[in-house]
């Protein structure tokens, strides 16, 4: 900003005008960047030009009540705000908000609308700073207030017989998150009122949040496994890291715990154990890739609308086997010394080193 002032006192218009628009691209809604380039372009002669800026910041020191810096705006909005003055704070508020991501400004202006008692608007300006800042633990807070809140109108409409009504605030209710009380107490007033797309469509939701959820525990499950698997292998306890390892392994395709069990084993001569390791990870890898083919091609159906014939889906999934070329990679590179993923060894047993997977070596 002094810099294109400077410029400007010598005479460099284009050079002002050039670092104004620059910042201007930075923060279009900076009043002092309209207003000085406005006042570049008068001395240029540019008539329009200055005034298209000229206007511009006419308009944002207008309805910024004259004030310049958007720190002087929020503070004023601040002061409205403790002076019981809502609509001129929410008014200054909705210009810093609008011109800058500020979660403060967005967290005024929700209590503001709830004040008003406009829970709606409450739940938008709430949303805008989760969008901003998903972490705000505030904000999260106040929205699940909300939601109870929502629930409990729901509830008291419903016991009053009052199902569309009731419906309304369960809807209200899920826009704010859809979890499993919301959609479940949805269904009840839908089933009422004999909606039966609308619960066809809650069921179905109903079913992938559960879905979802049990993905979620169960991938927990297999990480505490896989956790406790490295500690017994930090500390030379290789059986019990094994049974932790296997656990984890049977729930899911995962080549890391798989380069543990297959070290493991061949540390421990354990040749059956490795050989049942080997075709499980061939099964696995096919198994896999099967199942991926089955969902390209219902993919594939779904977006030409079509369903794909039996045949091709049987095929898909019980078609000829074929030893995939990872399970092939894997099984030779065990039985010749050693796994190399992403150009690493086996870990080595002798003396396990702090980080086992960063620095493999071919332990037998």
């Amino acid at each position: 900003m002094l810099k294109a002032i400077c410029l400007r006192g010598k005479g460099e218009i284009n050079n002002a005008a050039n670092l104004l628009i620059e910042e201007l691209g930075k923060d279009p809604y900076s009043r002092f960047y309209n207003l000085n380039l406005a006042l570049v372009y008068k001395e240029s002669d540019a008539e329009l030009v200055y005034l298209k800026y000229a206007i511009i910041a006419a308009s944002l020191i207008q309805k910024s009540d004259g004030l310049l810096l958007r720190e002087e705006i929020y503070q004023r909005a601040v002061d409205h705000f403790e002076a019981g003055q809502y609509e001129k704070a929410q008014k200054l508020f909705e210009i810093v908000s609008s011109e800058e991501k500020n979660p403060l400004a967005l967290w005024y202006i929700a209590q503001i609308h709830l004040k008003k008692n406009e829970l709606d608007e409450a739940v938008t300006a709430l949303k805008q700073i989760l969008a901003v800042n998903p972490k705000s633990k505030l904000a999260q807070q106040k929205l699940d207030e909300l939601q109870a809140t929502y629930t409990e109108k729901g509830e008291a409409a419903f016991h009053e017989h009052k199902y569309k009504v009731a419906s309304v605030f369960y809807e209200k209710a899920l826009e704010i998150q859809r979890n499993r009380t919301a959609i479940v107490d949805a269904i009840k007033v839908y089933r009422l009122l004999k909606a039966e797309d609308r619960i066809i469509q809650l069921h179905h939701e109903l079913e992938e949040l559960k879905n979802s959820e049990r993905a979620e525990q169960h991938e927990k499950n297999r990480q505490d496994y896989i956790r406790q698997g490295v500690k017994y292998f930090k500390r030379k306890a290789y059986y019990q890291a094994i049974q932790q390892f296997e656990n984890a392994f049977r729930m899911k395709l995962d080549k890391t715990v798989f380069l543990y069990l297959a070290t493991l084993y061949k540390f421990l001569h354990k040749k059956e154990e490795l050989k049942g390791l080997m075709d499980r990870w061939r099964d696995m890898v096919e198994f896999e890739e099967k199942r991926k083919a089955v969902a390209r091609m219902q993919a594939q159906a779904e977006k030409a609308g079509q369903v794909p014939r039996a045949k091709r889906v049987r095929q898909a999934r019980f078609g000829r086997r074929r030893r995939h070329p990872a399970a092939k990679a894997g099984a030779n590179a065990v039985f010749a010394g050693g796994m190399r993923p992403g150009g690493s060894l086996a870990p080595k047993l002798s003396n396990p080193p702090k980080k086992p997977l960063a620095s493999f070596q071919n332990p037998c």
